[in-house]
């Protein structure tokens, strides 16, 4: 049993580790004003503009992969609408 009570250990601290490393690898471009902004979320932000400039709702996202017939949701979407809306459209 005192095993197990080690390795738990040992996994959160590990997980800890590794979302300080995320957290460290994430902040530091927005701390400097610069963003990796490619291609993905370029896109993300322009089926953004749409719902929240435009005016224009969606029901089914931009399809997936290059597979006819198949799309995303929209959950996606409308959540990144908040922060969207709140910075007027600024990725940053």
């Amino acid at each position: 049993m005192n095993w197990l009570f080690k390795k738990s250990h040992l996994l959160i601290l590990l997980i800890a580790v590794i979302f300080v490393f995320i957290f460290l690898v994430r902040t530091v471009g927005l701390f400097n004003n610069n963003i990796l902004f490619l291609f993905d979320s370029a896109r993300d932000f322009l089926w953004v503009k749409k719902i929240v400039v435009d005016h224009k709702f969606i029901l089914i996202g931009p399809s997936s992969g290059g597979l006819q017939g198949y799309f995303q949701g929209v959950f996606w979407y409308y959540l990144l609408a908040i922060p969207f809306a709140i910075s007027n459209g600024n990725p940053l």
